[in-house]
């Protein structure tokens, strides 16, 4: 049960509760700032400005604040806003939120999207890694999945090549499981499952469902390279970073060379 008032400072304040207010939110039309309490002693929690009502919040069993609910995103912004607009730490918060899509779900050619938060400096760097066509490996297109009923599948990645050439490999497995950043399911992507480059540096994704058609994807690997992963002093695997896929734009196709990264 939720009860809205305009207060006379001109805040709007929500009380939420069944049968006595558990939180209570409040909004600050001027600067956009979100706060939410919960109890007399629990200092207000704040959140990034408010932009086209994105902030939603979410009570479980008194408990628990969900800040920013999938359904709000989706509405409001597409996965490129999300990789060009907002802080990796805003799309992070905004990943752990998601559901994992459904195992069968991705099937086919998908278009990626990659995550600078609208730093020019980082987009430099992004765009020398993944949106080189003379580079190594590539300009990168995206993803392709083919899912299996047990839940288990595997996917590669396109790279665009001069004239329009369409390079497919850098294969992965899939599964749906437990993820490294929070525990909750996500779908997996195994690179050390096959022979090549991503798979030396173990480099896994996890996938998590935005909306239909569209998904918001971290990443970690144990070798830092510019542009691409960052790993702090004392760790073994990078910061997680992100990745946003649509479509399916196309139907799978299969990798260029299918023994070339066989183990």
């Amino acid at each position: 049960r939720s009860i809205r008032e305009r207060r006379t400072d001109g805040r709007y304040c929500i009380a939420i509760g069944v049968t006595t207010v558990t939180h209570l939110i409040s909004v600050m039309p001027e600067s956009g700032v979100l706060g939410i309490s919960s109890g007399a002693a629990m200092p207000i929690w704040w959140r990034r400005p408010i932009r086209s009502g994105i902030l939603e919040a979410v009570i479980t069993n008194g408990e628990h604040v969900v800040s920013v609910t999938q359904q709000r995103v989706a509405q409001h912004y597409t996965v490129e806003q999300l990789m060009r607009e907002f802080s990796r730490e805003e799309v992070l918060d905004i990943w752990k939120t998601l559901p994992a899509p459904e195992p069968e779900e991705l099937d086919g050619e998908y278009a990626g999207h990659v995550h600078d938060g609208g730093d020019l400096e980082l987009r430099k760097l992004r765009n020398a890694f993944f949106y080189d066509e003379e580079s190594d490996l590539g300009s990168w297109v995206g993803k392709a999945y083919a899912p299996k009923a047990d839940g288990m599948g595997e996917g590669y990645n396109s790279w665009r090549r001069p004239g329009g050439i369409v390079n497919r490999y850098l294969r992965f497995a899939t599964e749906i499981g437990p993820s490294h950043l929070d525990g909750r399911p996500s779908l997996i992507m195994h690179y050390a499952r096959f022979d090549n480059y991503s798979g030396s540096m173990d480099l896994i994704d996890e996938i998590r469902r935005l909306d239909v058609g569209a998904y918001l994807g971290i990443y970690t690997a144990t070798e830092a390279v510019p542009g691409f992963s960052i790993i702090k002093p004392g760790n073994t695997r990078s910061e997680p970073d992100l990745f946003g896929l649509t479509g399916p734009i196309g139907p799978w196709v299969g990798v260029d060379d299918p023994e070339l990264e066989a183990r």
